[in-house]
């Protein structure tokens, strides 16, 4: 009886871990009110020279001294109140100031360092030199996670916010851009001073600074500029190809969330060799200059998702910040999210939905079984793409309405302050009523998904069709059981009806009286819950639910599972069935997915696969959608035939997608090897946007004779080319490395040596993980210069990671 009580007792700790994360946010014995932050630099040095002052307010009494997150400053000067302070350290990583009086809580005191630094982080520094001569002058911050502080003193975490004052001079003819109101642009001599006044506390990781060479142009919402500052070569109509539906946007996220954009200007700047894709610096958003692109390449690409989400920051993660790095999700699952509902508003909701589906359901799922996490906590993971999806299923659970009356109390709740994932659920019970404890415990602070292994029965004698549901994840390390409302579909004599069933125990059962054994079994009508399922069911019965489900994301999920069937006899059915789906005009995310599984289908036999030839090469000829043309010539590859050549070869060359061009051209090096050097030369003179074509022919290259490789992949190795395809060159030397050609090897170690930060880092971190997994012991005096100086810190963490690594085989 002991025994039983004590493992009762543990499985209520077990699970009661699971309920709340534990916060981690940062202590502190002050507060900034407010930053004054003056700065001039020397562009060529990356040197920064500043003036910071700082409103501090003592969150104790007895206050005596104050330690600033700085990193490596040289301080020349410190004032108290406007009096010199001789009592402080300097840290490598911190000032440490020593006050010769005691200040009370309700005390104000301002704080003023004048100091040099050359960032090692933080801040980036871009001009011409020898190697990159057409490289334009920028300068350009990236605050988040705690980055700032190396460039000005502050208290560097996201759990307190101050408002900010921001005056930089620059020579004429460049321009700053910071958070905030433009109060005076002032040129003096061949210099410019700009200076920026942000009113609305934020936390210090979005404070942000830009300086280059731009033009600017701008859109409104109701009063509020939209600027959108570009480089010069760049006309007004280029920006509103990447920039021109933020109007829409933001009047979509106002009304929605029910909180009016909050700041008194938005702004959006292009940079280059930006680590990232965007950065939402509170009502100033860093993006880079890859999502600027041409007429033509709109027909693949655009910006819309890029912008969307870094706009929505703007609510979610700047107007309400999370206290800790350990509840991010708060950040970014709903950027991610309010991305997908600006899509449903603009495009429709099957596209929303078949975006949730494709970008966040599926990657969260094969994630979370290869490495369960929570949302929230100190281990969390799938922050942008779970967030989302769990952010989808409390909209399914509660209603729109209910949903978004939840959201609007949060903002308006912890507006302009910082927030938990507890206060979130706080705010939606009280909107609602509803009790959500147990949601947040399973899908915010619970680690993985449930796993669902189905089957069924029908008993005509007591017209009862059964459904039994197992749930099988693992019940130490995930959990035993989820609990959830979901709807099954079921579909008797053509006739649909969905029945509302709660799921809540390990085994269950569901005992549904119908006249006959349903045609149609849907498990989770509408596939809106985070989940695997394991339902074994015929061809006939998916092929059956593939053409009649009421939803597409029903179908796609059949889809799904035919890709999987073996018989030879289904497979011809199937096939048919696929190809009068890619014909049709039908939503075109199941055409998409339905050329995807028959890629994946093997083919009986040659007549099929000549009559599959033909239809491929008819709905091809007419194919209006870039994408769809994309799919249809990269399953290509599957059949080799001179006729899908010789289509192949006519879309390489004149498709007007770039990204069917390059399906085009991967699948011409699959089938035609023999001319394999003759594409990827071609490819390689071509010009495409992102440099699509070229990388493809890297990627490619590898198909070819060891020295053939070895030459194309050198001539992309200097650091003037672009990053992409120095990245692309990099992994073709790792590939022949790999086989033993010692030229690949000297190569990679020689890019390591004489390779130029900044942010050019990933070709030099893919060349040294490379030589890592390959035990090169050639690779270790570098990483351990690399590690000991300054430099990117993206590259360090490789240098560090290999440096580990050689060091213990070497013991």
């Amino acid at each position: 009886m002991r025994r039983a009580v004590f493992t009762i007792f543990l499985l209520i700790l077990i699970l009661s871990s699971q309920s709340f994360a534990a916060s981690s946010w940062r202590a502190h014995t002050y507060k900034v009110l407010h930053y004054r932050i003056a700065l001039h630099f020397n562009i060529n040095k990356g040197m920064v020279y500043g003036t910071t002052t700082l409103q501090i307010k003592p969150l104790r009494n007895q206050f005596r001294n104050l330690f600033l997150d700085a990193h490596d400053f040289e301080l020349s000067n410190l004032l108290l109140n406007g009096q010199p302070v001789d009592t402080f350290t300097v840290s490598p990583n911190n000032i440490n100031i020593r006050f010769g009086r005691a200040f009370n809580k309700d005390s104000v005191f301002q704080l003023s360092l004048t100091y040099s630094c050359r960032p090692e982080r933080g801040l980036y520094f871009f001009h011409p030199d020898s190697s990159t001569p057409d490289q334009a002058v920028q300068i350009w911050s990236q605050g988040e996670g705690q980055d700032n502080h190396f460039w000005f003193p502050c208290y560097d975490y996201p759990n307190e916010k101050a408002t900010m004052e921001m005056i930089v001079t620059v020579d004429s003819g460049l321009t700053a851009v910071s958070n905030g109101r433009l109060i005076t642009r002032l040129n003096i001599g061949r210099q410019t001073i700009f200076y920026y006044r942000f009113d609305r506390p934020l936390p210090v990781y979005l404070i942000s600074l830009i300086v280059g060479k731009y033009k600017r142009y701008v859109q409104f919402y109701k009063t509020v500029p939209l600027e959108y500052y570009v480089y010069p070569k760049y006309s007004r109509q280029d920006a509103l190809r990447s920039f021109g539906r933020t109007p829409d946007m933001v009047e979509f996220f106002s009304r929605y969330s029910g909180f009016d954009y909050p700041y008194s200007k938005y702004t959006q700047t292009i940079i280059s060799h930006f680590m990232y894709s965007g950065m939402e610096n509170i009502s100033a958003t860093t993006l880079t200059d890859r999502t600027m692109h041409s007429r033509r390449a709109h027909l693949d690409f655009e910006s819309e998702g890029l912008v969307a989400h870094e706009l929505a920051h703007q609510w979610f993660g700047d107007l309400v910040t999370c206290r800790d790095w350990t509840d991010t999700w708060l950040n970014e699952g709903f950027a991610t999210y309010f991305t997908d509902l600006y899509y449903e508003h603009w495009k429709g909701y099957d596209v929303f939905r078949y975006r949730v589906w494709r970008r966040d359901q599926l990657p969260t799922i094969k994630n979370n079984l290869n490495r369960p996490r929570p949302l929230s906590g100190k281990n969390a993971g799938d922050i942008y793409i779970k967030g989302a999806s769990v952010l989808h299923m409390l909209r399914i659970k509660m209603g729109d309405g209910l949903f978004r009356e939840g959201i609007k109390n949060y903002l308006q709740r912890h507006a302009f302050a910082n927030a938990e994932s507890s206060d979130l659920r706080q705010a939606l019970e009280n909107s609602s009523g509803m009790n959500l404890h147990e949601f947040f415990r399973q899908w915010v602070y619970g680690k993985g998904i449930p796993e669902f292994l189905l089957s069924k029965s029908y008993s005509a004698k007591t017209g009862t069709f059964t459904l039994h549901i197992q749930q099988v994840q693992d019940s130490v390390k995930i959990r035993p059981v989820f609990t959830m409302n979901l709807k099954i579909g079921l579909s008797v004599n053509g006739r649909y009806k969905e029945y509302a069933v709660l799921i809540n125990r390990r085994k269950q059962e569901f005992n549904i009286k119908l006249p006959q054994a349903p045609q149609m079994v849907i498990f989770d009508a509408g596939q809106d819950h985070l989940k695997t399922l394991t339902f074994k069911q015929s061809a006939r019965e998916w092929l059956y639910q593939l053409q009649n489900a009421p939803q597409w994301i029903d179908r796609i999920q059949a889809l799904q599972q035919l890709r999987n069937i073996r018989n030879p006899q289904s497979i011809e059915k199937i096939t048919a069935v696929l190809l009068d789906i890619i014909k049709s005009r039908q939503f075109y995310g199941l055409r998409l997915e339905a050329v995807r599984s028959l890629k994946r289908l093997p083919i009986v036999n040659e007549p099929k696969k000549n009559h599959i030839i033909r239809v491929l090469i008819k709905v091809l000829q007419k194919e209006k959608r870039a994408d769809m043309r994309r799919s249809l010539l990269a399953a290509f590859e599957k059949f080799p035939d001179n006729r899908t050549l010789s289509v192949l070869r006519e879309h390489f060359k004149n498709d007007p997608g770039y990204g069917a061009q390059t399906a085009a051209l991967n699948s011409l090096i699959k089938l035609d090897s023999l001319h394999a050097f003759e594409y990827i030369k071609n490819a390689l003179q071509t010009d495409s946007f992102q440099q699509q074509l070229r990388a493809a022919a890297l990627r490619n290259a590898k198909v070819l004779a060891d020295s053939a490789a070895l030459n194309i992949a050198a001539g992309y190795l200097a650091a003037a080319q672009p990053p992409r395809l120095r990245l692309e060159a990099v992994r073709l030397l790792g590939t022949l490395a790999k086989k033993g050609n010692k030229s690949a090897k000297r190569l990679l170690l020689q890019t390591i040596k004489t390779g130029s930060e900044d942010n050019r880092w990933r070709p030099l971190s893919a060349a040294i993980s490379a030589l890592n997994k390959m035990n090169e012991k050639r690779l270790l005096p570098i990483v351990q210069k690399i590690c000991s100086r300054h430099g990117n810190r993206y590259l360090k963490q490789q240098a560090r990671a290999a440096l580990k690594h050689l060091q213990n085989i070497a013991k």
